[in-house]
Parts: structure tokens; C-alpha cells; sequence
């Protein structure tokens, strides 16, 4: 979260500039070229027509997004539409491996922990799986719960899940037959830290760069199709 301030405060400066164009600057402009009675350009009809509809349809935008939010806070609180969500926040590029490698991590610190005070493993593996957030995680945990109480190998629903890497399968397998689990887990969740904060460090050099080029160039757009008919104008004269 502190990693994405500065992103989200571009991401905000950036809509209040653009904002502030396409309500004030870009009307101010457009009814002065209109009453020249030259047709305006097209790409200048699309931002006007963009900025009519904040002008005067601001109202329904409002309630268009508030009704997005409420429906989508809505399906996030059903089993099902959570589960979705979280499956599909694994898949997001740069997002998802750093959430995957996040929850690794605190699995392996939280069932270590356990271990180590002397709980029995299935219920060291239960009250991890209730501190997960994530859905999809949890549903993993369920199934390894399931494969360690039945005898099974543990591999096969691990891997069936696809949410935890090729290599943590291996490593959580080899360890449960060689009864070493407590150390592998400690040494994953040391591992995954470091990669945790090298993804978190990535992501944001990443985002950085990327927002403040995507806010230049809608800035500089409304910009030129704003500027366009006045140069227009100018040769004409």
C-alpha cells in the first residue's frame, strides 16, 4: 500500500487536471471557434462531446459509478463472486505474482509458527487456512487440509489448485514425507520475503513512469484537439 501512494496521487492529480479541461477550458474555447461557423475537426468533436457529457450528464455518471460500486461490492460479498475476484486478481499482470508470493509467504510464516508451539499438523494447517484472505488460497488449503487427513499425497492437490508455484509443490511435498517441514517453511517464507519486496519494488518503478507518460498524453490530447481548430482558423485567415 505505501508503494502505491505516489502512483495513486498521479493517478488523482491527473484526474483533476483533466477534469478541470474538459469542464472549463475546452467549453470556454469550443463556443468561441463555433460562432466562427467552421466545422470543427473530428478528433475536437470527440472531446467535445466528452465534455458535454461531464457538463451536463455529471448527475448520471455519478449515479452510473456509484451503482457500478454498490453491484460490484455486492457480488464480492457472495462466496462465489469473492472466490472469482481472487482468482482473477492471481492472473493480473505484475498484481498477481506479488499477491501469490505475498500469501506464500504468510502461510509459510503462520504455519511454521504453529509447528513449532506443538500443534498436531492438520489443525496447524486449519487455522492457517482461516487466516487467508484470499479465496482461491484458502480453497488450496482446504484441499491440502483434506489430502494430509486422508493419507494422500499432498502434491497433486496442491498443484491442482494453480495457485501456488511449481517449485513451493515440491518443496511442500519432499518436506511432509521427510518430516521436515518447519525448516523448508521457514526458508520459503524467507525467500518469498525478499522476493516480496524486490516485486514491490519493481512494480512501482513500473507504474511510476507509465502513469505519468498515460497522464501527459491524454493532457496533451485534449491539448491538440482543443488548439487544432485555432490553427485551422488561423491559415484559413
Amino acid at each position: 500500500m505505501t508503494a502505491l501512494i505516489y502512483p495513486a496521487v498521479v493517478c488523482l492529480v491527473g484526474l483533476i487536471v483533466s477534469v478541470f479541461l474538459m469542464t472549463y477550458v475546452v467549453p470556454n474555447l469550443l463556443s468561441t471557434l463555433s460562432q466562427a461557423g467552421k466545422p470543427l475537426p473530428a478528433v475536437t468533436r470527440v472531446v467535445k462531446g466528452a465534455s458535454d457529457l461531464l457538463l451536463y450528464w455529471w448527475p448520471a455518471l455519478l449515479g452510473g459509478g456509484a451503482a457500478a460500486v454498490l453491484g460490484a461490492r455486492l457480488v464480492l460479498k457472495t462466496p462465489g463472486g469473492r472466490k472469482r475476484a481472487d482468482a482473477l486478481l492471481l492472473r493480473l499482470p505484475l498484481v498477481g505474482p506479488l499477491v501469490r508470493k505475498e500469501v506464500t509467504s504468510r502461510i509459510a510464516v503462520i504455519l511454521a509458527a504453529l509447528l513449532r508451539g506443538g500443534l498436531p499438523f492438520v489443525e496447524a494447517v486449519r487455522i492457517t487456512r482461516g487466516t487467508i484472505g484470499n479465496r482461491a488460497f484458502r480453497q488450496a488449503m482446504q484441499d491440502y487440509e483434506a489430502a494430509v487427513t486422508a493419507g494422500r499425497d499432498v502434491a497433486g492437490p496442491l498443484e491442482d489448485s494453480g495457485v501456488f508455484s511449481p517449485m513451493v509443490v515440491q518443496m511442500l511435498a519432499v518436506a511432509q514425507k521427510a518430516g521436515e517441514l518447519e525448516p523448508m517453511l521457514d526458508q520459503l517464507a524467507r525467500s518469498y520475503d525478499v522476493e516480496v519486496a524486490t516485486a514491490t519494488q519493481r512494480l512501482t518503478a513500473v507504474l511510476e513512469p507509465l502513469l505519468i507518460v498515460l497522464l501527459a498524453a491524454v493532457v496533451g490530447f485534449i491539448a491538440f484537439a482543443t488548439v487544432l481548430p485555432i490553427l485551422e482558423l488561423s491559415n484559413v485567415l
